[in-house]
């Protein structure tokens, strides 16, 4: 067995929650291994100090206190919540409105693009109905 593994069972060997085998494996790698025992010794040391201590009691209004505490923390978490769903919701309504300019921006440069174009078309198109006219009166005032 390996150390990685063995350290990974401690707690489990220490509690003797492994099958029999498994028991059997860390106990004798426990014994060849320094590492690893000097491991088990601090975690039984913690353990069995966890353990002999006497079980705590709360003093007087103690709970009040925590009960305050947790309710205070909650009301901030729901606060928090509350702010990044507003900021969220910012966010995309900023996104709308940025692709909404910047589309209509576009729009509006191809827009000017064609108007352009056919402002260009429909002064050519003046200057050859005068060109016309003027060649058609030309024609009539020679007759």
């Amino acid at each position: 067995m390996k150390c990685k593994e063995v350290k990974n069972n401690l707690i489990f060997f220490y509690y003797n929650e492994l099958p029999h085998d498994k028991m059997k494996q860390i106990e004798e790698h426990l014994f060849k291994c320094s590492s690893c025992r000097q491991e088990y010794h601090k975690l039984a040391l913690a353990l069995d100090y966890v353990r002999e201590e006497k079980q705590f009691t709360p003093v007087g209004n103690m709970w009040e206190g925590v009960s305050k505490r947790i309710s205070h923390q909650t009301t901030v978490v729901r606060k928090l919540r509350i702010l990044e769903a507003v900021a969220i919701a910012a966010s995309v309504i900023i996104a709308a409105l940025l692709g909404s300019l910047s589309g209509r921006a576009y729009v509006n440069s191809i827009a000017s693009e064609k108007t352009d174009y056919y402002q260009a078309a429909t002064y050519d198109s003046l200057v050859n109905t005068f060109e016309n006219l003027d060649e058609n009166i030309s024609l009539v005032m020679d007759q």
